[in-house]
């Protein structure tokens, strides 16, 4: 997975964000999450508009489109996971997204272009740290939609909604 530690995450576009954040008390002075502690509360999976994008939560609709990502052969190229076979590892993944938000350890949000409704990926916030206020951040995007700045813009609103979402 393209797995991005706070610390490094958008270390040029969202150095103003990781600031407030530690302003905020939401992460510590590395960003990291050296422990395995994790909020036990719910915590509502936000939805958030970009000038491109809209991130939501999760549904049931979305099976065929995740499984159809995580199928991808180009896209789990560097993933530690091989790609799915099996649509039910679709349904496991959109039922662990509605876990953690009820757990309040994390938030998925899918991904997609505000222009036409197209699912492009995921990003997510997840492990919150509630001792050392931290989180570890990650994104999966369809080989078609590389390359034009969706990570970032999908990441960057993702990062400066985390001081609203009054983690523990």
């Amino acid at each position: 997975m393209r797995n991005v530690w706070l610390r490094n995450a958008l270390a040029a576009n969202c150095a103003g964000e990781l600031s407030r954040w530690r302003a905020c008390g939401l992460l510590n002075r590395y960003g990291s999450t050296p422990g395995t502690h994790t909020a036990e509360m719910s915590l509502p999976t936000p939805t958030l508009h970009t000038a491109r994008l809209l991130l939501r939560p999760f549904t049931e609709s979305d099976t065929d489109s995740i499984f159809a990502l995580h199928s991808s052969l180009r896209v789990l190229r560097y993933w530690d996971a091989q790609p799915w076979s099996e649509r039910a590892q679709a349904e496991r993944f959109i039922a662990v997204c509605k876990q953690m938000e009820q757990e309040g350890s994390g938030a998925r949000l899918a991904i997609e272009r505000a222009a036409d409704g197209v699912f492009i990926g995921w990003c997510c916030l997840v492990k919150w740290n509630p001792d050392y206020r931290s989180a570890t951040m990650g994104y999966c995007l369809d080989d078609a939609a590389w390359g034009q700045g969706f990570a970032t813009e999908a990441t960057g609103a993702l990062l400066q909604s985390g001081p609203s979402m009054r983690w523990t």
